[in-house]
């Protein structure tokens, strides 16, 4: 039980931001003259929960902007947006700093319930131990 309430602990406190576009894995779309696979290096691993809010924080960070949409996931250190390269600075990065902040903060309300969740779970599991553990220390022969 020890090592999921550490691992709870330390997402709890995961804070991811992008660190720098990384040249080398960043390429061009086959059968395209403009558009690329971006891949924008975070700092650390992203769990898979929070590569989950942030593409919900993506999708409604862009309502207001449907013609500028471009698709943008998450992958362990990598956030990956495919769009025309020269749109990258100008139009996306500011966007997609935006969802990392927020993800960021919506994430560390998920992990604060689900270490809570957690907590509630592991007193009921030892409540159940203790009553187990009396009843064999009474059918002892």
């Amino acid at each position: 039980m020890k090592e999921s309430n550490q691992q709870t602990e330390n997402e709890s406190s995961v804070e991811m931001r992008i660190v720098r576009l990384d040249n080398d894995k960043t390429r061009r779309v086959d059968g395209s003259d403009r558009v690329y696979d971006v891949y924008f290096e975070m700092e650390g691993s992203a769990p898979q929960s929070w590569g989950t809010i942030f593409e919900g924080e993506w999708k409604l960070l862009n309502v207001a902007h449907p013609d500028l949409w471009q698709a943008a996931r998450v992958d362990r250190s990598f956030l990956i947006m495919r769009c025309p390269l020269d749109d990258v600075v100008a139009l996306h990065l500011p966007f997609l700093k935006k969802a990392v902040a927020t993800t960021n903060v919506k994430y560390a309300q998920y992990a604060r319930v689900i270490a809570k969740e957690r907590s509630a779970q592991r007193l009921i599991w030892e409540r159940e131990s203790s009553a187990v553990e009396a009843v064999a220390r009474l059918a002892a022969l």
